[in-house]
Parts: structure tokens; C-alpha cells; sequence
């Protein structure tokens, strides 16, 4: 029997400010995460972690990330390291990971009812 070799991670994601706002959106939810990974790391980080997002909620600032497996703690580091974005206070809450999309976007989630 043959294995498949798991290549993609998947991160649950969502962005929360201290005082709420109405909606973040795509290209800024995308700034802020390439900064966070940019603060911790270093912009040879940033460049080199491989990060899609393949689906996003901005009612929520709720993202799917998909990364390659070898970047994933990276990545889930530099999230979980985020404190502010242009002096206002905010933190990556992570709701799940896997590396089976399909573990993430089960229909009794209530993060993707807005969208």
C-alpha cells in the first residue's frame, strides 16, 4: 500500500481588533499576515513561505490559509505573535488546522454563516 505524501496545511484563521471594526478587507487581511510574517521572521521569510488564502469572510476577518507543510509553524507563529496593525491592537485567533481541507470547512461551522 502506498502513502500520499501531505505537501498542504490548512489554518482556520480569524482576525480580531480590540475595538471592533465593520469589515476587513481581502488585500488588507492578506498585508497584515505577509507583516506579521515579515516581523518575526524577516522579509527572506516572507518571501520564501508559499501562503494562499482560499477562502475569506471579511464580515468576520475569517480565512482558510492553505501553506505548504514545512511553512505551517512558521506561519502559525508569526500569527500567533501578532499584537497590532498600524497602532491599533489585534490578534490572529487560530480555530483549526489540518492538513484535510475538508476537516475545516464543515457545514456546522459557524465562522463561514455570513458568507
Amino acid at each position: 500500500m502506498k502513502t500520499i505524501p501531505i505537501r498542504n496545511f490548512f489554518l482556520l484563521v480569524q482576525l480580531v481588533f480590540e475595538q471592533p471594526v465593520a469589515s476587513v478587507q481581502l488585500f488588507t487581511f492578506r498585508t497584515i499576515v505577509q507583516h506579521a510574517v515579515r516581523q518575526s521572521f524577516g522579509t527572506l521569510a516572507e518571501a520564501a513561505i508559499v501562503l494562499d488564502i482560499i477562502r475569506y469572510n471579511p464580515t468576520t476577518a475569517t480565512a482558510i490559509l492553505r501553506t505548504l507543510d514545512s511553512d505551517h509553524s512558521t506561519l502559525w507563529c508569526a500569527l500567533a505573535l501578532v499584537t497590532q496593525y498600524e497602532q491599533r491592537k489585534c490578534y490572529f485567533r487560530i480555530h483549526a488546522a489540518s492538513p484535510f481541507l475538508i476537516a475545516l470547512t464543515a457545514p456546522r461551522n459557524p465562522l463561514w454563516s455570513n458568507s
